[in-house]
This record gives C-alpha cells, structure tokens and sequence, in this order.
C-alpha cells in the first residue's frame, strides 16, 4: 500500500513470473477483496470464476487474502492462489493469517531499523553543524587597556540560530555583535550563518553602524524569498575617547548601568529583512569608569521589567570577573520558547 492509501504494488512473490513485479501499481479503488481484508478480515475465494466482482489479481480458480498491518498502520495484503477451486479450512486461514502477522512485524522492523538509522544521521549532521557554529564563536579577547568583555552563547547540544562576535578594526576599534535569526527549524540555522557571514563582510567596509544594518537589511531582503528575519545589535567602541557607537533591529536588547541607574539602548527598529525600506539610525554614548554594557536576546514582547532585573543582577555581581559576569547574566536571561536559546555579551570599563 503507498503512502497516499491509493494504490497496491507486487513488492515480492512466489510461484509467479518475476515479471510481475514489473507491472504498474494497482488501484486500491474497486480492489474489494484487498479492501475487506485491509479492514482486517480474511477473504476466502473458493471459485474466483464465480466471484468475480472480488477482483483477485491473478487468475487462478481459488485464492486466499489476508491483511499484512501492524497495530497501528495497515501496510498490504498477502494473497494464496490455488491451481484448482477448493474450499481454505479454518486451519490453512489461520495460518495464512499468521505468515502476514510475520511479514508485517519484519516489515515494520525494518521501517524502524531505517527510521533510526536516518535519525542518527540527522544528529550526526546536526552535531557537525554544531561544533562548525562553536568554531566560529570568538575564543581570543582584545587586548585593549582599561577595558574588559565577554560573552557566551547558550543552545546546549542543539544547531545555533543566534549568535556574538567582536573583533578589532584595522583603526583599533572594537566591533561587538548579538544576533539571531528568527525561526525555529534548521532553515533559521542556516540563516544566522548567512547572516552573520554577511555582517562581517559589511562590517569590515563600513565605519557607521548603521549604514552596516542598513547593507545587511538589503541584503537579506534581496537575497531572500521574504521570509528570513533577523535581529542584531552592532556596537563600536572606541577605546581611546571612551566612546561607544551603537545601532540595532528586532528584539536584541541592550542596556548600559552606570552606578545604581541603568539606561535602555533599545530601539523599536523592525527586523533584519522585514522592511526593504527601513532606516537604521546610528546612537552614540560615552562611557565611563566603572560602566558596563550588556546586550543580549530576549523574545518579542519583552517588558522594560526585564532589563531592570538584569541591571539589578549587574549591579549585584561588581565584584565578579568579567567571565563570572557573564555566566551569572546568562542564568539570569530568559530562554527562547522554541529553542532554549540564549545570548550575552558584556563589556566593562576598569
């Protein structure tokens, strides 16, 4: 039986040409005798001559038909043929009965056997997708004076679909970056990779952190079919004038706490690839001793609530190591619905 329950196919037999298995697929409608054993019942054709609105496939005088179905899904029929017209007994029905019940626990045996094994092979796929997007999250932190940062990306053992990097420009400014792409299946993993490939080509021509989520939002929008989406927030900070430069879309949140106050760097910009029209404005600040910036993701729909509990987790954790920092913040975020997800960078003025 095919998967749309529309058609029978000789998949084996014996006593028979092996040509038949070359023969097209039977209709299911108007096949009477394989639809009533479908249901579950053996049907006995003593003189097929005399029935031959039961439509057995072949021609022979008298012949058996027996349902091969597992508990759950009905997977064919098994038919006997005789060379003469007889009567089957109750024996040699139940026994035509018990060969299918054994064809279709090998039968199913094999789909699980064939199910595990394409399982295993996503995972192995999946874990290599993994350990590729680990490879690529930043290991080695700048060496610039007075300053500290680090962040983290937590998806467990599942593909990544958000992202952090920093890396330092040829003019020795730091570029930082959160994103992730919005989406819950394999297709948004491989969307944050693209994504974040093409903000570093764009970032490493561009000095304006807008004008870098403005290439971006046009090159996913054009690049696409209309439903790939991001959200991403760029940073630069440069070191020597204590000055930080920012720009962000969608739902990656930022917050700056300075002493016991702390001040929201969000922007209500649309997401990466929703809007072929939108403008991303760049915001600029000034950092002082003792400050520290944190951007992160959070889901749609985040209150201001949420990033006072995180400044107040800041603020209560000043005495921690920039990395102690970030792992005590990560805890403390809200996970993705879907995904589990979550990510943080940190960075703090000594």
């Amino acid at each position: 039986l095919d998967e749309a329950t529309s058609q029978l196919k000789l998949r084996s037999c014996w006593g028979l040409p092996k040509t038949r298995l070359l023969e097209a697929a039977r209709p299911l409608r108007g096949a009477v005798a394989d639809l009533e054993a479908l249901l579950g019942h053996a049907v006995v054709l003593e003189n097929s001559a005399l029935l031959p609105h039961w439509k057995s496939p072949e021609p022979y005088p008298a012949a058996v038909c027996v349902p091969v179905s597992s508990p759950s899904i009905p997977l064919g029929t098994l038919w006997f043929f005789s060379d003469v017209a007889r009567d089957f007994s109750e024996r040699e029905t139940q026994m035509a009965e018990v060969i299918a019940g054994r064809l279709a626990a090998d039968l199913e045996r094999e789909m699980l056997l064939t199910e595990g094994l394409r399982i295993k092979r996503l995972d192995e796929q999946i874990d290599t997708i993994t350990k590729w997007q680990r490879s690529r999250l930043p290991t080695v932190k700048p060496l610039i004076d007075g300053w500290q940062i680090a962040g983290t990306s937590d998806s467990g053992d599942a593909a990544r679909r958000q992202f952090h990097d920093w890396f330092v420009l040829p003019s020795g400014v730091l570029a930082m970056t959160v994103g992730k792409s919005e989406g819950e299946s394999l297709a948004a993993t491989m969307n944050a990779a693209a994504v974040h490939a093409a903000f570093k080509a764009h970032s490493a021509h561009q000095r304006d952190t807008g004008r870098v989520l403005n290439c971006l939002n046009e090159t996913i929008w054009t690049s696409g079919s209309g439903d790939q989406f991001a959200s991403l927030c760029y940073a630069l900070l440069h070191p020597e004038r204590s000055t930080l430069e920012w720009s962000s879309a969608g739902d990656v949140r930022a917050i700056l706490v300075r002493g016991r106050a702390f001040k929201s760097l969000a922007s209500d910009a649309p997401l990466l690839g929703s809007d072929p029209d939108a403008f991303y404005n760049r915001q600029r600040t000034r950092l002082r001793r003792g400050d520290t910036l944190a951007i992160f993701t959070t889901n749609l729909g985040a209150t201001s609530e949420d990033e006072s509990t995180l400044a107040q987790r800041i603020r209560a954790s000043l005495r921690l190591s920039i990395d102690e920092l970030a792992e005590s913040l990560r805890e403390s975020l809200p996970t993705h619905e879907a995904t589990g997800e979550r990510t943080l960078l940190v960075l703090r003025r000594r």
